[in-house]
This record gives C-alpha cells, structure tokens and sequence, in this order.
C-alpha cells in the first residue's frame, strides 16, 4: 500500500470520527433526506448536470458541512440519489404505463415526474439508466422470435428510444399529452 493511500485513510477516520452528526429537521427529518428530496426537486427544474452543491443546500435548508457530512462529492449525491429515484420509480412500472391501454383515470405522479426528468435531460446517465432497462425490456419480448441478434438488438434499442422521446415530450408539455394518446403511439413501435 502506498504512503499516501495510508494517510489519506487515516485523515478520512479522523476527519469522520471528528464530524458530529447533524441534528434532524423541526419536521423530524434527517439531513440526508432532506438532501435527497432538495435534489429531487431541483432534478424537476432543471438538466441534472446543473444541480450545484450550492442549490442543494439552499433548498434542502442545511450548509455545506452538513452536505459533505453525508456525501464526498456532488456525484456520490447525484449518484445516491439515481439509486433511490430508481427504488420509488421503478423504469418497469413507467414502461408498463405507456404499454398499457391508457385507460388509468390518471397516471402515477412518479410517471409524470419520470416523463418531466427526462424532457430536462436528454443525456446523461439517469437517461443512460432508463434506456437501459427499456432496452433489456425490448430484448426480453423479442428473445422468442426468429430474428438474429442483431435484429433483436436493432428492433430493442428502436423501440427504447421511441418510449423515452415519448415521455421526454410528454415532460415538456407539463403532461398535456393524454395517456390513452401515449399508449396508442407505443402499440405502433410493437416489436415484432
């Protein structure tokens, strides 16, 4: 191990082991979830990339200690909270709403915000993470069909775009698009 690696590991405990935890909010929140939902809703501003720790701490009512206390960096932040956007907004449950009928009185709040997620990020890897799973998704339905590889692979990443522009449009139209009309122009991306 190197000298460095060394010490920096030991300035890391002692700097942790020095930190007292901060205090939960008058509402009983802790710090940390108070973070995770500042960068929730700025997420529902604005491109993801331009989330600042600054913004962060301003809408999450807390300093930068505070921020630094839970988080190394902004990208462990942004990186936490990818994982716990995907834990309440499962990408399954997004795609199955625009495979469906749309006959849903009224689709989820957590789609809608999806939908407005992406409209404000049309790169990036909470956008790389959805088309992911939208891509295993189309690979999984077209596995039983007589097509090549390549077709599978063709057809797959086709139709995952064409459900992640769908719901990017329908973000940047503060959700004017009906889900019956997004249900309608998924069935015309049918795989096979």
């Amino acid at each position: 191990m190197r000298q460095t690696d060394r010490l920096r590991r030991i300035f890391d405990a002692e700097r942790q082991a020095c930190m007292a935890r901060p205090k939960k909010s008058a509402e009983g929140k802790d710090a940390r979830r108070n973070i995770m939902d500042a960068i929730w809703l700025l997420a529902l501003e604005m491109p993801f990339d331009k989330i600042t720790v600054q913004g962060i701490t301003q809408r999450a009512a807390c300093n930068r200690t505070t921020f630094y206390y839970h988080f190394e960096t902004i990208e462990d932040a942004k990186s936490a909270f990818i994982d716990s956007f995907f834990e309440q907004a499962s990408t399954e449950a997004c795609l199955s709403t625009i495979e469906g009928d749309g006959t849903a009185p009224e689709p989820p709040a957590v789609f809608d915000s999806m939908c407005t997620i992406l409209a404000l990020n049309q790169s990036g890897e909470l956008r790389h993470r959805i088309k992911s799973t939208a891509v295993e998704r189309a690979r999984k339905a077209l596995s039983s069909t007589k097509l090549s590889d390549v077709q599978i692979e063709l057809r797959s990443v086709l139709a995952a775009e064409g459900a992640l522009s769908m719901m990017a449009y329908r973000g940047a139209g503060e959700n004017a698009i009906e889900l019956g009309e997004l249900a309608k122009a998924r069935r015309c991306l049918r795989l096979t």
